[in-house]
């Protein structure tokens, strides 16, 4: 008989109990779940972006490696990531914290998460659209914009997208579409108000 394969639970509280130190690096968060693939990784560095009060200084490191991630989600190479970039560390305390949050999120989720719709979850090209989304939503992230829970935008959309793709729920994928879809019109807005502004900043100041 086949050995049931751990679940995303699973993989989450192995992490918590191989953490004992108290910071740890973005390098051994991805060496820990590196062999679980690249969408379980994108998943737990997201986690901290969809809670309202982030730990100040995440955004750019992590925002930066899951777009990367997701662009590596289109092609077969392996994961490679400036050093620089990885060497970032959290406190061990943050980390469990957020992922206990989520273990509970994830529970009482548990009901609604089930394979379906495969035709959105399965095929190659629709992992490669998974892949180029999570890529300009960890670019959009990774943006200090100087504004309240302003991550909250790009990082539920990449929740759902993920989320759904571990669990072959397509309707959690077509979620994630949908949040992605909102959060580029919103930043689309947001480039523009600012763009506006500051000409008519300038020009005022011109005259």
């Amino acid at each position: 008989m086949a050995k049931k394969s751990d679940s995303l639970e699973d993989h989450l509280k192995k992490l918590i109990l191989s953490t004992q130190k108290e910071k740890i690096s973005l390098a051994e968060i991805i060496t820990s779940l590196s062999h679980s693939g690249r969408p379980l990784i994108i998943f737990f560095l997201v986690l901290p972006f969809c809670q309202p009060l982030v730990p100040p200084g995440l955004s750019v490191p992590f925002g930066l490696i899951i777009a990367l991630l997701g662009a590596r989600m289109t092609s077969k190479y392996p994961i490679w990531l400036p050093k620089w970039l990885i060497s970032k560390q959290i406190s061990t305390h943050v980390l469990h914290k957020i992922t206990h949050a989520f273990l509970r999120i994830l529970h009482k989720m548990r009901s609604l998460i089930r394979p379906r719709l495969f035709w959105i979850s399965r095929p190659h090209v629709a992992k490669q659209c998974n892949g180029w989304l999570i890529f300009l939503l960890g670019v959009l992230l990774a943006i200090p914009f100087p504004l309240p829970l302003i991550n909250l935008v790009s990082a539920w959309p990449i929740f759902f997208i993920i989320l759904g793709s571990l669990e072959e729920d397509g309707i959690f994928i077509l979620i994630g579409y949908i949040a992605s879809l909102a959060a580029l019109i919103f930043y689309s807005s947001l480039i523009f108000s600012v763009g506006s502004l500051t000409c008519k900043f300038f020009e005022h100041h011109a005259c």
